[in-house]
C-alpha cells in the first residue's frame, strides 16, 4: 500500500509539473490528452478512497478482532513479566550488595578489635617481661652483695672456729633462703606469661 501510494504521488507530482511548466506548449496538448490527465487523476482519487476505506476497515477490524485482543494482551503480559524480572534481578542484585556492605563493616570490626587484643597482650608480655628482667637483676645484685659481705665477715672475723662456722652457716642459709625466695618469684612470673599467652 505504501509502495502504491508513492508511485500515485510521484506521477501526481509529475503530471503538475508537465502543465504548469511555462515553456510548455498549450498547442501540443490536444483535449484527448488532457481528458487522459483528468481521467487519471479521477482514477487515483477514486484509487485513494478505496485504499482509504480498506485501511479504516482494517484498523476497525483489528481493533474488534478477539485474537488481535488476545496477542496485545499476551504482549503486555509478557512485557509486565519481563519488567517484574527486571526488578527482581535488581532487587536481588540490591540485597547482594547490602550484604557484601554488612560483611564487610563486620570484618573490619572483628580486625579491629583482634588488633586491639593484640596491642593489649604484647603491652601485658612486654611488661611482664620488664618485670622478670628486673628481678633477676635484683636476684645478681643480692648474691653479688651477699658474697662479698660473706667473703669480707670471713677474713675479718676473729673469733674461735666454731664462732665463725656458726656464722657462715647462718649467712649461707640466709642467703639460700632469699635465691630460693627469688626463684619462687621467678617460677611465678613464668606462669604468669604463661597464661598470658595462652589468652
Amino acid at each position: 500500500v505504501g509502495q502504491w501510494f508513492r508511485q500515485q504521488s510521484d506521477q501526481v507530482k509529475f503530471d503538475e509539473k508537465t502543465l504548469l511548466k511555462p515553456s510548455v506548449d498549450i498547442e501540443e496538448y490536444s483535449t484527448d490528452v488532457v481528458h487522459q490527465m483528468f481521467g487519471r487523476f479521477a482514477s487515483i482519487k477514486a484509487g485513494l478512497q478505496v485504499a482509504s476505506s480498506r485501511l479504516t476497515a482494517q484498523a476497525v477490524a483489528m481493533s474488534n478482532n478477539d485474537d488481535m485482543k488476545k496477542l496485545m494482551a499476551q504482549q503486555q503480559q509478557r512485557f509486565v513479566a519481563e519488567v517484574n524480572s527486571l526488578v527482581e534481578s535488581l532487587e536481588r542484585v540490591e540485597g547482594h550488595a547490602k550484604a557484601l556492605t554488612s560483611n564487610n563493616l563486620d570484618l573490619r570490626q572483628k580486625l579491629r578489635a583482634s588488633e586491639e587484643a593484640k596491642y593489649i597482650w604484647e603491652k601485658r608480655y612486654k611488661q611482664v617481661e620488664d618485670r622478670e628482667e628486673s628481678l633477676v637483676s635484683q636476684m645478681e645484685d643480692s648474691i653479688t652483695k651477699r658474697t662479698e659481705a660473706l667473703q669480707k665477715a670471713m677474713s675479718q672475723q676473729a673469733g674461735d672456729k666454731d664462732s665463725r662456722m656458726r656464722m657462715v652457716m647462718d649467712q649461707l642459709k640466709e642467703h639460700e633462703q632469699e635465691v630460693f625466695a627469688a626463684m619462687q618469684q621467678v617460677k611465678n612470673k613464668e606462669r604468669e606469661m604463661s597464661e598470658i599467652q595462652a589468652e
